[in-house]
C-alpha cells in the first residue's frame, strides 16, 4: 500500500480500494470557518478492532467516554511509502450500521490546522485579555500620547467631538476651547493601532501570526478608535459618583407678596442624604457640573401648606449660572398643591463642567406657605476614573466577525502555516509573491473546458455609518452618498448580481472648526481639524469602530487649552495620514483633503484595484482540466504559485488529487498582466487618470466615465469627475465642515437646514388692532444657510429659494390686562393659517405651527394684536422661530 494513516498515533485499517483524493482551494483562505488547513480529505474507514479502540466504541450509544469524545480533535498523520508527509487533525463524522453491527466510520482528514472559527468560538472583543493597555489618564498623559509617550505609541487620546459640541470664540460662549477645562481627557476616548488589534486577537490565542499585509506602509498610524457606548470614555463599573439628594431640615416659608416680583433662592437641601462627590453646597444651596454632559435633576415638595386656591400663584424655576432655565407655573395655588406634593418634577439639562444649578421660586400669595422639599441629581455622566480598562472601550462584537470584516475592507486572506501558525496577505500581494510553475507537460489537452467569469453587474465599496452623525448626514444631503463610498458599473451588457465590500469600520468626513462670535456668526477659520462624533442635537453617536489616521501634533495659531495648558500644537485625527497626492486615505473613493492635494492612495486603489480589474478582464475565464501531477511536485504546489501552460498565466482556484493515481481536476483563473485604471496625478486636487488601453493581456472593463465617477471626487460646480471635458483636468472641491454656539435651550429645536431666531428677554410689545412684530437678538442656523436671509432685529426670515418650508414659532407672554392675544406667522403681510389665540391675565404659552409652500424673495414674520380690539403692552419671554426646508 502507498499509503497509511496514523491516527493517535496508531496505523488505523482502511478498506483495500480506499484512495486518498486532497481538495485544496483559495477560497478557504478567506472564509474564517475553512481557514483551516492547506487540504482536506474525506475517509471512509472499516469498523474493525483497532479503529474502535481508537474512536473509543463510539457506536455504542450508552458507552462512557472519558479521555476522549466526538468533539475532540485527533492528531493524525498521512505517511507516503512509510514516511510522514501530512500532520493534521481528524475528525468523527458519523458510524454506518448493517444489520444492527457497526459497518464502518466516516472521518475528515485537517492538514496542519483547524478552524479559526473554532478557536474563537462565540468570543468577542471584550474577552480578549487587553489588559497590558491598561493605564492611568489625565491631561498629561493624554498630551504625551500624541507623540508615543502611551504604550510605545500604541495608544493615543486623540481629539474627536464626542457630543461636547465644541466652539472656537473670543467671546465668552458655553463649549469654547479657548477656556481651561473645556477640551479634557473627561472628554475624549482612547484609540489603539489597527494592526495591534489584529496582532492582538491571535496572540492572545497562543497562534503565531505573520506575512505582509499588516507590514504594508498604509498601516503605519492607522488607529481604531472601539466604541463601546456613546460618548466620552466611561467605566461602566464606576457608577454615577455625581448623583446626589439633599433635603431641608426645616421648613421653607414664603412670606406674604402681592407681586409677582424677582426670584428667590429655595433654601432646599441644607442637609444632604447623598453626595459621594460633595457637589451640593449646603450654604448655597446649589450643585456644581463636575464634567459636560447631559444631566437630570428632580425636586420634590414632601409638605405644602398655607396658600388660597384662585388667589395665590407660584413659578419653580431651575437656573443655571443664576439664568432661568426651566420652570413651571401655577396661578392657582391648588393647581400647584395637586401637582407637586409628594411628585417629583423631573428636568433635563445639557450641562457644562463648572455650571452652577439651583432652584428659584416666584410667588403671589396673601398668606404664608410652608414648604419642605427634596432635591436631587438622578442622572449623570458616569464617572471619569483615571484608571482606564482597555476591555471596557471594546463592543461585544464577535471577534470572527471583527477579523472577517477587517479581512473584506483591505481583500486579506489567512494562510495556515501550522496548527498554530497563520500568515495575513493581501490577495493581490500573495499572489505577486508565488512562484511561476510550468505545468505544461502534466496536462491532459483532451478535455478542456473554459467558462466565462461572471462578472458583477454593479461593484460597490461601504464603510458602516454607525449612528449618523450631523457632518456624515449634511454630506450624504449634499452629495448623495456617504464619505468615501465607491459605486460604479462598467459597460457590459451580461452580468450577474452585486459585488458589495461593506466593512464595521466608520469614516468621518473632515470637520474644521469656525471661529464664531456668541451668536454663532462666522468671523474667521481655524485650524482645529476635530471630527464630529454627535447627531444635529450634538448627542454623541456610537460607532463601534471608527478607522482613521493619527497625524501627530502641529503648530496652530489660535488659543486652546487641554485642561489648563494653552497649547502651542494639536495632532489631528484624519481620514488621511497626510496632505499631500501619495498620502494613504481610509476612504474607498477619492475624497478631498482640503488643506492639501487629493490623496490617491485610497482603500480601492491600495488592495483592490488590480482585484476588480483582472476580475472584468476581457481574458478572464475559468479553465478546468486534468493532468497527471508527480507526487513530489504536488506536495511542492502553493496555492499562490502562477501555473504556466502552453505560454498562458493561471492562478489556482481549486485542486482535486488523488495519491494514489497521481491524478488530479484542477481549476484555474486567468491572470493577465491587464492594464488597470490608475490615477497618475492629483496635484492641486486635478485628477489626471491613466486609462487602460487593450493589450495582449486584454482589456479591463473597469474604466470610462461612468466608473471614474464612482470613485467620488467631488464636482467642481461644472463637470463631475469622468464627464468630459477639453483638458482632461478634473476639480475636486475641497469640503470642511464649521462648528458653531448653541443655546443650549434651543438645541433641541436645531437641525439640518434649520434655521432658529430667538430672543430670550423680556421684550415689551404694544398688542392693539393694528398688529406688531415680533423681534429677535440672536440667530443660528445649521446646514445650508442659502435658502434663507435672517435679519433678527426686524424679525423678518427672507426665502432665497422657493419649496416646502416648515415654521414653528414658540414663546410666552405675561398678559397683565384682560386683551385677547393673536398671534400669526406671516408671509409678504399675510397671516397664514394656524393661529393661536391666548386671553386672560396670566402666562401664557405660546405654540403656532405652520407648513407651506413659500417662493423666492417672500418674507416671513410673526406678528402679535388684539383679537377683541383692546390694547395694552405685554411683555413676550423666550420667543423662538424656526424654519426648516423640507424639499429640494
Amino acid at each position: 500500500m502507498r499509503f497509511s494513516l496514523i491516527v493517535d498515533g496508531t496505523p488505523i485499517d482502511l478498506f483495500q480500494d480506499e484512495t486518498i483524493e486532497l481538495n485544496r482551494q483559495y477560497k478557504d483562505l478567506t472564509d474564517l470557518g475553512k481557514v483551516m488547513t492547506d487540504f482536506t480529505k474525506s475517509f471512509t474507514i472499516p469498523a474493525t478492532d483497532v479503529n474502535n479502540s481508537v474512536f473509543s466504541n463510539w457506536f455504542e450509544e450508552n458507552v462512557l467516554l472519558t479521555s476522549w469524545n466526538q468533539n475532540i480533535a485527533l492528531d493524525a498523520e498521512i505517511h507516503l511509502h512509510g514516511l510522514p508527509v501530512f500532520y493534521g487533525k481528524v475528525e468523527l463524522q458519523e458510524v454506518n450500521f448493517i444489520d444492527g453491527l457497526p459497518r464502518d466510520y466516516a472521518i475528515t482528514f485537517y492538514g496542519q490546522g483547524k478552524s479559526l472559527l473554532t478557536t474563537w468560538g462565540e468570543d468577542t472583543m471584550v474577552q480578549i485579555d487587553w489588559s497590558e493597555y491598561d493605564h492611568t489618564v489625565d491631561d498629561g498623559v493624554v498630551e504625551a500620547s500624541w507623540t508615543g509617550g502611551l504604550n510605545s505609541g500604541e495608544l493615543v487620546w486623540d481629539i474627536k467631538d464626542y457630543g461636547i459640541g465644541y466652539v472656537y470664540s473670543s467671546d465668552n460662549v458655553q463649549r469654547n476651547l479657548r477656556k481651561e477645562n473645556v477640551l479634557t481627557y473627561k472628554n475624549l476616548r482612547p484609540s489603539i493601532l489597527l494592526k495591534k488589534v489584529v496582532e492582538k486577537i491571535f496572540t492572545d490565542y497562543d497562534l503565531t501570526i505573520g506575512g505582509t499585509l499588516l507590514d504594508r506602509p498604509e498601516f503605519t498610524n492607522l488607529f481604531v478608535t472601539p466604541m463601546n457606548t456613546q460618548g466620552p470614555y466611561e467605566d461602566p463599573y464606576q457608577g454615577r459618583l455625581y448623583n446626589f439628594e439633599a433635603t431641608n431640615t426645616a421648613a421653607i416659608t414664603l412670606s406674604p407678596n402681592t407681586a409677582w416680583s424677582g426670584n428667590t433662592r429655595l433654601a432646599i437641601g441644607d442637609t444632604s442624604v447623598y453626595d459621594p462627590s460633595s457637589l451640593w453646597d449646603t450654604g448655597a444651596y446649589e450643585y456644581t457640573v463636575p464634567k459636560t454632559g447631559k444631566y437630570t435633576f428632580e425636586i420634590t415638595f414632601t409638605t405644602i401648606s398655607g396658600g388660597n386656591p384662585f388667589t395665590d400663584g407660584i413659578s419653580i424655576w431651575v437656573s443655571k449660572n443664576g439664568a432661568k432655565t426651566k420652570f413651571v407655573w401655577f396661578d392657582d395655588f391648588n393647581q400647584f398643591y395637586v401637582k407637586f406634593e409628594n411628585k417629583p418634577w423631573r428636568v433635563y439639562l445639557p450641562c457644562d463642567e463648572g455650571d452652577k444649578i439651583s432652584w428659584d421660586i416666584t410667588y403671589v400669595t396673601q398668606n404664608p406657605i410652608d414648604l419642605n422639599a427634596t432635591v436631587k441629581c438622578v442622572g449623570s455622566p458616569y464617572f471619569s476614573n483615571p484608571v482606564v480598562s482597555m476591555k471596557y472601550t471594546f463592543p461585544n462584537t464577535k471577534i470572527t466577525e471583527f477579523l472577517s470584516s477587517f479581512l473584506k475592507t483591505f481583500n486579506g486572506i489567512v494562510v495556515p502555516i501550522s496548527e498554530t501558525s497563520y500568515e495575513l496577505h493581501n490577495l493581490e500581494d500573495w499572489y505577486n509573491s508565488g512562484t511561476i510553475k510550468e505545468y505544461t507537460e502534466y496536462i491532459d489537452f483532451k478535455s478542456i473546458n473554459h467558462k466565462k467569469v461572471e462578472i458583477p453587474k454593479k461593484v460597490m465599496f461601504k464603510h458602516d455609518d454607525g449612528q449618523t452623525t450631523q457632518s456624515q448626514e449634511y454630506f450624504r444631503q449634499t452629495h448623495n452618498r456617504l464619505f468615501g463610498d465607491v459605486e460604479f458599473s462598467p459597460e457590459v451588457d451580461f452580468s450577474t448580481g452585486e459585488l458589495e465590500i461593506k466593512s464595521m469600520f466608520s469614516v468621518l468626513p473632515l470637520t474644521f472648526t469656525n471661529a464664531v462670535t456668541k451668536t454663532g456668526y462666522v468671523v474667521g477659520a481655524t485650524q482645529l481639524q476635530i471630527p464630529w462624533v454627535f447627531d444635529a442635537e450634538i448627542k454623541g453617536t456610537k460607532h463601534d469602530y471608527i478607522l482613521f489616521y493619527f497625524q501627530e501634533p502641529t503648530a496652530i495659531n489660535e488659543i486652546v487649552y487641554l485642561g489648563s495648558n494653552q497649547m502651542s500644537e494639536l495632532p489631528i485625527s484624519s481620514p488621511f495620514s497626510g496632505i499631500g497626492q501619495d498620502a494613504y486615505s481610509v476612504a474607498f473613493g477619492l475624497e478631498s483633503n482640503v488643506s492639501g492635494d487629493l490623496p490617491k492612495n485610497t482603500l480601492y486603489f491600495g488592495f483592490w484595484n488590480e482585484y476588480i480589474s483582472r476580475l472584468y478582464s476581457s481574458r478572464s475565464r475559468i479553465v478546468t482540466m486534468t493532468a497527471h501531477i508527480p507526487v513530489g511536485e504536488w506536495l511542492d504546489m502553493n496555492l499562490n504559485d502562477v501555473i504556466a501552460i502552453s505560454g498562458n498565466y493561471y492562478i489556482l482556484q481549486k485542486v482535486t488529487y488523488d495519491l494514489t493515481t497521481e491524478k488530479g481536476k484542477i481549476e484555474l483563473m486567468t491572470y493577465p498582466n491587464v492594464d488597470v485604471l490608475e490615477i497618475t496625478s492629483t496635484s492641486g486636487s486635478g485628477i489626471t487618470w491613466g486609462d487602460p488601453v487593450s493589450a495582449d493581456a486584454g482589456l479591463t472593463f473597469v474604466r470610462g466615465d461612468f466608473v471614474k465617477t464612482g470613485f467620488n471626487a467631488l464636482s467642481d460646480g461644472t463637470n463631475w469627475v469622468g464627464d468630459p471635458d477639453t483638458d482632461g483636468d478634473k476639480q475636486a472641491t475641497p469640503l470642511g465642515f464649521s462648528t458653531v454656539s448653541l443655546t443650549d435651550a434651543l438645541a433641541n429645536v436645531l437641525a439640518l437646514n434649520k434655521g432658529t431666531m430667538w430672543w430670550d428677554t423680556p421684550q415689551t410689545v404694544l398688542v392693539d388692532p393694528a398688529g406688531a412684530t415680533i423681534l429677535y437678538d440672536q440667530y443660528q442656523v445649521l446646514g445650508d444657510e442659502s435658502y434663507y436671509t435672517f435679519d433678527p432685529m426686524s424679525g423678518t426670515i427672507t426665502i432665497e429659494e422657493s419649496g416646502n418650508y416648515s415654521l414653528h414659532f414658540a414663546g410666552t407672554v405675561d398678559v397683565q390686562g384682560s386683551v385677547r392675544v393673536k398671534t400669526a406667522i406671516m408671509t409678504d403681510g399675510s397671516e397664514l393659517p394656524n393661529v393661536s389665540i391666548t386671553e386672560g391675565n396670566h402666562h401664557h404659552s405660546i405654540n403656532v405651527m405652520v407648513t407651506n409652500v413659500f417662493y423666492a424673495g417672500n418674507t416671513i414674520t410673526v406678528n402679535v394684536s388684539s383679537d377683541d380690539g383692546s390694547s395694552s403692552p405685554e411683555d413676550f419671554t423666550r420667543v423662538y422661530l424656526t424654519i426648516q426646508r423640507l424639499t429640494q
